[in-house]
């Protein structure tokens, strides 16, 4: 999904440089990767994540720092319902990519995991693309919004 993101951002919003702290599967540390948007003096940094619970849990949530107003969080959200996904909210948390980025930061839970539906939804090309697609578009709307 991050892949497609960044693809989509690319392509859609020229003169925009996109930073990748995971281009493949490699761990970075969540650390490492809030340290990577600090060097490189990023504007804005998403962070893209599928969620897990014990039991039945399904949707979507984004999380902010507790100190953010983060416009980013709500449009994304707003671009998962119009395709149909379940929000579970925008939240805030104090995870480490949140609390050590200089800039405006989400973290996005595209889905559960240990949910077998939605599993097979993100694992599926026609998922990713909605997932992609949601967020390049809440990225569009959030770039209009501020100078």
């Amino acid at each position: 999904v991050a892949r497609r993101v960044c693809k989509l951002i690319r392509k859609q919003c020229r003169g925009v440089e996109v930073i990748q702290t995971r281009p493949d599967d490699e761990f970075v540390s969540l650390n490492d990767r809030a340290g990577m948007a600090n060097f490189y003096r990023a504007d804005l940094f998403i962070s893209i994540h599928s969620n897990s619970a014990r039991g039945w849990a399904e949707g979507t949530e984004t999380f902010i720092h507790p100190s953010a107003r983060e416009r980013m969080a709500r449009l994304i959200e707003q671009e998962y319902v119009k395709t149909g996904r379940e929000s579970r909210g925008v939240k805030t948390a104090n995870f480490a990519v949140l609390r050590n980025t200089r800039m405006p930061a989400v973290l996005t839970e595209i889905g559960f995991i240990s949910n077998r539906s939605e599993e097979r939804f993100m694992n599926s090309r026609k998922g990713q693309k909605r997932l992609a697609r949601s967020i390049s578009n809440a990225f569009i709307r959030y770039r209009r919004s501020v100078p």
